[in-house]
């Protein structure tokens, strides 16, 4: 059988590569079919990649802190599952053995005993991790590599290990191809002599700001250059794709919040029994939305030069500031949900995205975005839509004002701001304010 080969999957829209944050083996190593294999970084996603197939990874092609396009091919699974090696015995005698007759069966009491036997002799430790047996059954297998091998092969993740124990590789026992040495051999080695690291660690490098560091330490008042993450190249490229590729034009309209401050209160203590969610008021805003893109449906579609494709299910993007930076679940269906159906999606949503535990199929197939900025404490934003996308509306601080009304009085209301940045190739400003007088309707009449 041939190899199989590991290729980086969809990380969401709009995302054209990953970063090799982790490898969760090492080469050599069995993996089983649907066994996290690697950890991927996008400006979106964490996302574990799973085996293909059984057998051994034969080869890492991209290693840790390399990015690799979608579609590209991080390493490669061998077909074989490498068998565990029996225990050491001594040598076999140097003239043959004539053929013995057939035996009856050994009761199992037997087997046990002589097996008990055999591993007296060499106590194993606990193994590092349940699926690695191999690494605590084979002790022996370090010294199939030749003595005189100048080399020994380490893994990256036991080399952090060794570092941190501050070990001497030559006393160490490496069970992987060659007499590699992998993480599960490290940690074998200290889980013999207890799980403190040793009392004279490896020197590191010192912090920044320590003694050794204050002729490079940047002073007050200095220019400091901070490296670019993942995310932060990914939103520098979407951004200034949409800038270029998109004529966005943007309306704003006033809601008075008064009735969904009222409806929100009335039905909060049930939605909190009954679903176990806080009702938010950026899901009934959803719910309006959702009202605004069913009554102009341009409003949720995408540009081509073909046409405007007219997107059937209404998959709402919530813009979530994440630990590493702005990432966008999706919805999806959210024109099938009521409004404690929309409740509850939206703070799973939210919670796994501040959360850092967003996966790839979290991010895909938006159709529309909603920008939560008054979470922020914002009043207004003209937000920037994203490629792909129609149109993405924001929903600013509800804040009471004094405002005056139809019947020539004044009062005290819960006023917020509301804006569509919208594809102006698509929309024009007519359906915009149509949309936006659709959601306005629904919040201020609603009950």
């Amino acid at each position: 059988m041939s190899d199989t080969a590991i290729h980086v999957p969809e990380l969401g829209d709009s995302v054209s590569a990953g970063v090799v944050g982790r490898w969760l083996k090492d080469v050599g190593e069995a993996v089983r079919k649907g066994e996290p294999l690697v950890e991927l970084q996008s400006d979106k996603v964490n996302l574990e990649v799973e085996a293909p197939a059984d057998g051994v990874l034969a080869t890492i092609s991209v290693q840790e802190g390399e990015s690799a396009e979608i579609g590209a091919e991080l390493g490669r699974i061998g077909a074989e599952v490498p068998q565990e090696t029996p225990p050491a015995v001594d040598p076999a005698p140097e003239t043959p053995l004539a053929p013995e007759p057939a035996l009856p069966p050994t009761p199992i009491r037997d087997v046990a005993a002589k097996a008990a036997e055999s591993a007296e002799p060499q106590p194993q430790p606990p193994p590092a991790r349940p699926p690695r047996r191999a690494a605590a059954a084979t002790p022996a297998r370090a010294h199939d590599a030749p003595a005189s091998q100048g080399v020994r092969l380490v893994s990256p993740a036991a080399k952090r290990l060794i570092e941190q124990y501050g070990l001497a590789i030559e006393t160490l026992e490496g069970t992987g191809m060659g007499g590699s040495i992998r993480a599960a051999d490290v940690q074998a080695h200290v889980g013999t002599k207890g799980a403190a690291p040793t009392s004279s660690p490896r020197p590191r490098a010192p912090a920044r700001g320590g003694a050794a560091a204050d002729k490079t330490a940047p002073t007050a008042g200095e220019d400091r250059m901070q490296a670019l993450t993942p995310i932060r190249k990914a939103i520098a490229t979407a951004m200034t794709r949409s800038r270029s590729e998109i004529p966005d034009a943007w309306s704003t309209v006033e809601i008075d919040m008064s009735r969904a401050t009222e409806r929100r209160a009335r039905l909060k203590e049930e939605f909190d029994r009954l679903s176990g969610v806080n009702l938010t008021f950026l899901a009934l805003f959803a719910e309006a939305v959702v009202q605004g893109l069913r009554a102009v449906p341009k409003v949720n579609s995408t540009w081509s030069e073909e046409g405007i494709l007219l997107h059937g299910p209404l998959n709402l993007g919530i813009a979530v500031a994440g630990p590493r930076g702005l990432v966008v679940p999706v919805v999806h269906n959210a024109e099938r949900l009521s409004l404690e159906g929309l409740a509850v999606a939206i703070d799973d949503a939210v919670a796994k995205g501040r959360a850092d535990k967003l996966v790839a199929a979290d991010l895909q197939n938006g159709t529309f975005t909603i920008n939560n900025a008054g979470a922020l404490g914002s009043i207004y934003t003209q937000a920037i839509p994203v490629p792909g996308q129609a149109g993405i509306v924001t929903m600013e601080s509800i804040i009471k004002r004094v405002v005056a009304l139809s019947d020539n009085t004044i009062a005290i209301r819960p006023m917020m701001n509301c804006t569509l940045s919208f594809d102006h190739r698509i929309i024009d400003g007519a359906e915009a304010l149509q949309f936006l007088g659709t959601a306005k309707t629904h919040l201020e009449q609603s009950i």
